[in-house]
This record gives C-alpha cells, structure tokens and sequence, in this order.
C-alpha cells in the first residue's frame, strides 16, 4: 500500500471514529463549564447527562465534518514538511470556524446567535482535531519494533 493511502486511511479512520465522540464530550464539557457559575450542582448533572448522549448524538452531527477535518489534515500530513501542534491547532480553528458558519444547531434549527454558540462549536471542533492528529500521527509514525530481551539461558554467567 503506498505511504499517502496508509495515511489517508489512518487519518480517515482515526477522525471518523473517534473524532465525533471526542467532540460529543467536549460538548458536554463546554456546557458543563458553562452553567458551573451559576449552579455547581447543576454541572455535573449536565456534565453526566450530557457526556452519554453526546458521545453517541456525536457520530450524528459531527461525522462529517470530522471526516472533513480528516481529510484535510491527512493533505496537510502529507504535503507540509513538519505538521506540527500549531498547524494542528489552526487546522482546529479554521474547521470549527468553517463548521460554525455552515451549520445549524440541530436542536431547534436555528443558527448561531451568540458568541458562545461560535465558541462552542469552534471548541468541539479544535479539541477533537487535535487529539485526533496526535493519535493518527502516533499510530503512522515509523518505530523501529523492540527487541526481545536475552532468555535467562543466554545471559552470560557470573562464574564462567
């Protein structure tokens, strides 16, 4: 398999399973960190409540644009000499920022109208992009395999 299908399929894989639910939770946290001031108790019920559903309400809102985000990090992998943790993290900004504009809230069909709408949706976007480089990064980088250490028969002895 050439290096760019192998990198094409690792990030595509990576972004397109675990991007959604990582963004789900981010949602949770966000809106967890969001009624914290007002009600202490209350943030940890929403942040309960809404880790469940959000990892799985995830994959249906943000399959797409995590596939998205996916593909253009794979491009950016492959064509950029050092894709590094601020490339990441614009790559974060510019997909959130790109997604907020282009998307309705599902819940009520309306658009953003505040800014911690735009917040939120660019912070569920960053979040998973990064953490979702650095695992598909981790998993194509090219490791020497260890080496088995020496059986107890072959370790020299003491007395010879």
């Amino acid at each position: 398999m050439s290096s760019f299908l192998k990198s094409a399929a690792c990030f595509l894989a990576v972004f397109g399973v675990l991007g959604s639910p990582i963004g789900g939770c981010a949602i949770a946290v966000f809106a967890a960190a969001s009624i914290a001031p007002k009600d202490p108790s209350g943030a940890f019920f929403v942040l309960f409540a809404i880790s469940g559903a959000g990892v799985s309400l995830g994959y249906i809102w943000g399959f797409l644009p995590s596939l998205a985000t996916g593909a253009a990090a794979c491009v950016l992998h492959r064509f950029t000499k050092r894709f590094s943790w601020p490339l990441a993290i614009i790559l974060g900004l510019v997909s959130g920022a790109i997604f907020s504009l282009v998307m309705v809230f599902p819940i009520d069909g309306r658009p953003p109208q505040y800014a911690s709408d735009y917040a939120m949706m660019i912070f569920t976007c960053l979040v998973p992009t990064v953490s979702c480089w650095r695992i598909a990064v981790a998993i194509l980088a090219d490791r020497p395999l260890p080496q088995p250490a020496p059986a107890a028969d072959d370790a020299p002895s003491i007395g010879a």
